[in-house]
């Protein structure tokens, strides 16, 4: 037997499927040998053991996330279809994994495997994601992002809530800024001077330069 629920079918699915678990639990009624295969053939989430509906979220046999848009039933198996028509089968009693939880850093970005992060805080450092899913055994289920300080050329783990995809602003980053802006207008206008009379230090590639020094004068901090 073949049988298809995609999402016209969802509410209709998902409320038989309470109903007859209720009636067995409660003993109002005993299940037919139908409705008792269906359940046992039906797929299920691991975590829980909440039966899997169209429109949850699943991994499938690639190991990637997925959305389920039907659910089949072939030969004692259930098939979920996955959003681009994909087959993941599953043996009767075999649960379904559920998508790890995302993982935000400080400004809500998801933190993913390899991305570059950047301490806020006391830790200030350019970090590599290694495993974003990290569970510390000191805080115990709690996730933390194991990662490479590159600071300080060492692996550590790191709060989500301290970390940003966003490179902090800084005196030195400000200055890289300005030298490539300096190096810039040298390469397309040579040593140009807006001034009638050239004098030394009018340049542009001079003025961009001395942004920086003022701004550090104005702000108190030593050249």
């Amino acid at each position: 037997m073949v049988r298809e629920f995609d999402e016209r079918n969802l509410a209709k699915s998902r409320a038989v499927c309470a109903a007859v678990a209720e009636e067995a639990d409660t003993g109002k009624r005993r299940l037919t040998e139908r409705e008792r295969r269906i359940l046992d053939m039906w797929p299920r989430f691991e975590d829980t053991g909440e039966p899997v509906m169209v429109g949850d979220a699943y991994v499938d046999t690639d190991g990637d996330d997925n959305i389920v848009a039907a659910v089949r039933f072939d030969r004692g198996c259930a098939d979920l279809v996955g959003a681009e028509g994909f087959y993941t089968g599953f043996d009767p009693g075999e649960r379904v994994k559920r998508p790890e939880p995302k993982v935000l850093d400080a400004d809500g970005v998801e933190i993913k495997v390899g991305d570059t992060v950047y301490g806020i805080g006391r830790t200030e450092h350019q970090f590599e994601v290694i495993d974003p899913h990290h569970i510390d055994p000191e805080v115990g289920e709690a996730f933390s992002v194991r990662c490479y300080d590159s600071d300080e050329h060492e692996e550590c783990h790191c709060k989500p809530k301290l970390l940003t995809h966003t490179r902090p602003d800084s005196w030195e980053r400000l200055e890289e800024d300005a030298e490539s802006i300096r190096q810039t207008i040298a390469y397309n206008f040579g040593d140009f001077s807006p001034s009638d009379f050239k004098r030394s230090g009018d340049s542009l590639q001079d003025r961009v330069s001395d942004i920086v020094r003022r701004a550090k004068a104005l702000a108190g901090v030593e050249q």
